[in-house]
């Protein structure tokens, strides 16, 4: 049996065809290598962007600063603000009750505005108040110690200058017949305080004029005891006995109580520290149940503490 030969042609053509299919095939595998890397390598792209954006945007170092806290308040809450801190994110608000250290401070909460209202206060009550500004990579020192002392209610005022206030007596006189006719009217109840050092009523008495014939005058007591009188921008000021709790002194808040007696009664109102005049003969005490002063006949207010 003989063996044929393939013609020359065949063998060229197969060595040729594998010549162009194996680098087809290469680059064919190739392709699909890279379809099921690509996602791989596009995942990696965006975790090294996060990365990238993470240093860019997000803090190193806690803020530099810490806030500069300003305080309001009322009887029943407490205000607090400040300006923004530069690389804060947030910030931490810290209270101690009355005047005590920071070491002694309570974490209040964490926000992320540049407020805080605080209404779990009780009235005529001082708090002491620290904000610190955060960030994710840490907390900046706290700031200077703010204190707010909440206001007494309207109805706390009220006591306060009522239960203070002691009722004193005018009695007015009168002599004629060079002495041998003398006659006393019935007291008249008068409100008398204590404030700074000074007995002082807003019921201005003056005496009645005397003639060559009949000599006039008022006496005033307290209890048993007898005062001088001194009347000065039409208040009464008194010496003598000091059976009478001193009132604290203190400057006007916006909204103050007027207090007088009108017909036996105490008589009171509210009002704004800008209004003018006050109400006649009367107590003006502010937010916190001290003396801002006393009004005269005409509503003007006159200070307290100086001795006129």
């Amino acid at each position: 049996m003989s063996i044929r030969r393939l013609p020359p042609w065949i063998p060229l053509s197969l060595a040729g065809l594998s010549v162009v299919l194996l680098p087809a095939a290469y680059v064919a595998g190739w392709l699909g290598d890279l379809a099921q890397v690509k996602p791989a390598l596009a995942a990696i792209s965006r975790e090294q962007q996060m990365v990238q954006w993470r240093q860019a945007h997000e803090p190193q170092q806690p803020p530099a600063s810490a806030p500069q806290v300003r305080a309001q308040w009322t009887d029943a809450s407490v205000t607090l603000s400040w300006p923004r801190v530069a690389s804060a994110t947030a910030y931490t608000i810290y209270r101690a009750s009355s005047d005590r250290a920071f070491s002694q401070a309570s974490r209040m909460a964490q926000v992320s505005n540049r407020s805080y209202t605080d209404t779990n206060v009780t009235a005529g009550t001082t708090y002491t108040y620290w904000v610190a500004a955060d960030n994710r990579a840490g907390q900046s020192a706290v700031s200077s110690p703010v204190a707010a002392h909440t206001y007494l209610t309207w109805a706390e005022v009220l006591h306060v200058g009522e239960g203070d206030g002691r009722m004193g007596s005018a009695i007015s006189w009168s002599q004629s017949a060079w002495g041998l006719i003398n006659r006393q009217s019935a007291p008249a109840a008068i409100p008398i305080w204590n404030l700074g050092g000074t007995l002082m009523t807003p019921d201005s008495i003056p005496s009645p004029p005397s003639t060559w014939f009949t000599k006039r005058g008022i006496r005033f007591r307290l209890g048993a005891s007898p005062l001088s009188a001194k009347s000065s921008g039409g208040i009464m000021r008194f010496t003598g006995a000091m059976s009478v709790p001193a009132l604290p002194v203190g400057q006007a808040t916006r909204e103050n109580m007027a207090l007088w007696r009108q017909g036996g009664r105490w008589t009171s109102a509210v009002v704004e520290s800008n209004l003018e005049p006050l109400p006649p003969n009367a107590l003006i005490l502010n937010q916190n149940g001290q003396a801002v002063g006393m009004t005269n006949a005409a509503g003007t207010l006159d200070v307290p503490h100086v001795n006129r």
